[in-house]
């Protein structure tokens, strides 16, 4: 029974909420008014991260360290490559959880209290 206990009261079944109307909206861009919007600047900014991540991997090559004869100045620089690719994956990571948190729906917190019994019989018993 859903919105009270009148014959088809409250909402239908697979209606869509305020909130999840207002995602698809904004996912195909009827709410943008001529203005940006913050969701679009952190979308930018993933995929720029996302970009220049894919960059600074590339970089990490044996090109790195041509004309390096001493192994630990390769090492600090091939070190450094793959740290400063790591800072930049790290970046485009925190904007795909911000970005994520406006397209997927939370899951619902559920919790469950329940009794385990031994046997079928003992449970009808009580």
């Amino acid at each position: 029974m859903r919105g009270g206990f009148r014959e088809g009261a409250g909402r239908k079944p697979g209606s869509l909420n305020k909130r999840t109307l207002a995602r698809l909206c904004l996912g195909e861009g009827i709410l943008n008014d001529g203005k940006i919007l913050p969701l679009e600047v952190m979308l930018k900014n993933m995929r720029k991260a996302f970009k220049d991540a894919e960059r600074a991997d590339c970089a990490i090559a044996p090109k790195l360290i041509e004309g390096i004869t001493d192994p630990d100045a390769q090492f600090k620089v091939v070190l450094a490559a793959v740290q400063k690719a790591l800072d930049i994956r790290r970046i485009s990571q925190q904007y795909a959880v911000a970005v994520a948190a406006h397209f997927h729906p939370r899951m619902a917190a559920v919790s469950l209290d329940a009794v385990a019994h031994d046997d079928a019989d003992d449970a009808s018993r009580r």
